[in-house]
């Protein structure tokens, strides 16, 4: 993975002001397909637009710790906008991601992060809203709090999966407005062997969106690698369904 803005390994760094990051991710990824299309990048085209190892994100994060995100208003990427893989105590605060340029829009991603507060954002994308990930059998999103939050998302507004080898554990959602979201106001999946334990969803409000909660357990790949749901609190959850 890589970013327009990219950061490893780091500790104590931040981006912080009123500024904008426009990542021109709809040119940049039509000049990746005609590089595509000019064998210069090879890569399959499949469904018309570049594998997403080839498109960047905004921002990638990778073993970060003590980073801040905090007022930047961050906008069309030609990937996942804000993504922050194996971070460990972060803070995004107040940030708006507008990014509905490109597919795989997915706003603000973390991966096997933890000790992480989400807070006070709006996104509006055309993929996931925010959204949990755990690509990793020895790893998980844990102790994460996604507070006062509103989202717009052509798929699931807050979401854990659909990527989920290790797990999702010790996570608040609390007080968040989804609107005009395709899919679910709120996702928690598992299909790749996850673990998802003692999550709370308090005060969830959603309007226009496709349904209102959607849990899933299965072997989407056809082994035996199943996990499981356990310790999950919903409530106080008001919902208008599209």
């Amino acid at each position: 993975d890589f970013g327009l803005i990219s950061a490893f390994d780091q500790k104590n760094i931040g981006i912080i002001g009123k500024g904008v990051i426009e990542a021109n991710g709809r040119e940049l990824s039509l000049n990746i397909t005609d590089q595509i299309r000019k064998g210069v990048i090879i890569d399959d085209h499949a469904l018309d637009r570049p594998r997403e190892n080839k498109r960047p994100h905004a921002i990638f994060f990778y073993n970060c710790k003590n980073s801040t995100l905090k007022d930047i208003v961050v906008k069309n990427a030609a990937n996942w906008v804000c993504y922050f893989d194996m971070c460990d105590s972060m803070l995004v605060d107040g940030i708006t991601v507008d990014s509905k340029e490109f597919w795989n829009n997915d706003g603000i991603d973390f991966g096997d992060c933890k000790n992480v507060i989400v807070r006070n954002c709006f996104v509006d994308c055309s993929d996931d809203g925010i959204c949990l990930k755990s690509h990793r059998k020895n790893g998980a999103c844990e102790n994460i709090l996604i507070r006062d939050n509103v989202v717009r998302s052509s798929a699931s507004g807050i979401k854990f999966g659909t990527w989920s080898i290790g797990g999702y554990k010790n996570i608040q959602v609390i007080n968040n407005k989804v609107y005009d979201t395709f899919r679910s106001a709120f996702t928690a999946a598992s299909p790749d062997g996850a673990i998802i334990e003692n999550i709370l969803v308090d005060s969830l409000y959603a309007y226009n969106v496709g349904n209102a909660l959607y849990l899933r357990v299965n072997a989407r790949h056809g082994d035996n690698n199943i996990g499981f749901v356990e310790n999950i609190t919903i409530r106080n959850v008001y919902c208008e369904i599209a």
